[in-house]
């Protein structure tokens, strides 16, 4: 009896989430803005984005076209997973021809503060800058179904790529990045 209670009230539950509209998140070619970032957290992220100010930054400071922008969480174990490919796609975009100049990197810790941040980095050795998300803002503006979620967004705010769930291969993803933007 108990296990039937059970069935019952986790079908029940999955026909809610079902009936969840999808079109509530963001799709390709949906304009969220001129995202504004928390201040980096150590100067070379700063650098490397090409930043002329200490300081919270948007989208349109990033010196770059596009901005990949990996939203997770420090508590999230498919984040914990994708970690090691996040880290080798960035290694192969900063070294390749088409991309090494037309993308940046950023990552959104969701609910997330300086502390996990700075500890997250250094614990999966993250090459490319993280920043503290710590009300969800960049989260909820994306209207983001969970983590981990990458998506490549354009100077005006426009999301050309996406990606919900962990990367699983670098290789693979970066040539359908490079296919999608047609750099």
């Amino acid at each position: 009896m108990r296990q039937s209670l059970l069935c019952l009230t986790g079908l029940t539950l999955a026909l809610i989430l079902l009936s969840i509209p999808i079109s509530a998140q963001y799709k390709i070619a949906d304009q969220v803005g001129n995202l504004q970032f928390a201040a980096p957290i150590f100067p070379d992220d700063a650098k490397y984005l090409g930043l002329g100010k200490t300081g919270p930054f948007t989208l349109k400071d990033i010196k770059a076209p596009y901005v990949l922008l990996d939203v997770f969480a420090t508590t999230c174990q498919h984040c914990l997973m994708q970690a090691p490919t996040l880290n080798a796609l960035f290694n192969m975009a900063s070294q390749h021809p088409k991309t090494k100049e037309a993308l940046k990197f950023v990552g959104s810790g969701a609910g997330d503060n300086e502390l996990k941040i700075k500890a997250w980095k250094q614990m999966q050795q993250v090459p490319f800058p993280l920043l503290p998300d710590t009300d969800r803002k960049i989260f909820n503006v994306l209207k983001l179904p969970g983590t981990p979620v990458t998506v490549i967004l354009n100077k005006d705010g426009k999301v050309i790529w996406s990606h919900i769930g962990a990367l699983e291969n670098a290789e693979a993803t970066l040539k359908e990045i490079i296919k999608t933007l047609k750099l």
